[in-house]
């Protein structure tokens, strides 16, 4: 599989910096998409990034603006949104997750 894009929201903090910071060096990913509402952190973690030369674009979404929600879903969809994530709970990664429901609907559930 080709690499993608990968868009992890609420990057600004803890967990969700964590994860961008993970992702960003995997070979599976050539474009990082980290959203969320505090600017400043993010632009922090953009440009931390990018200093290994990765491409990372910061977008401003809050969760409870479905207008900010739509257009990151818009920007950042790939078809393949339902075998990417099968693909990611088969790896070793995914040892110690069990009996979880994963929601791939590209925002549907949203309400988008």
């Amino acid at each position: 599989m080709a690499p993608g894009t990968t868009v992890v929201v609420g990057a600004a903090h803890g967990i969700g910096a964590a994860i961008a910071r993970r992702v960003a060096g995997e070979a599976w990913t050539d474009r990082r998409v980290i959203a969320g509402i505090s600017d400043e952190p993010m632009d922090a973690l953009a440009n931390e990034l990018r200093r290994d030369d990765l491409q990372v674009d910061v977008v401003q979404v809050g969760l409870a603006d479905q207008t900010s929600i739509a257009a990151l879903v818009v920007a950042t969809a790939e078809a393949e949104q339902v075998a990417a994530a099968a693909t990611s709970l088969l790896s070793p990664d995914s040892a110690h997750i069990a009996i979880h429901d994963l929601y791939i609907d590209g925002g549907e559930t949203l309400g988008i």
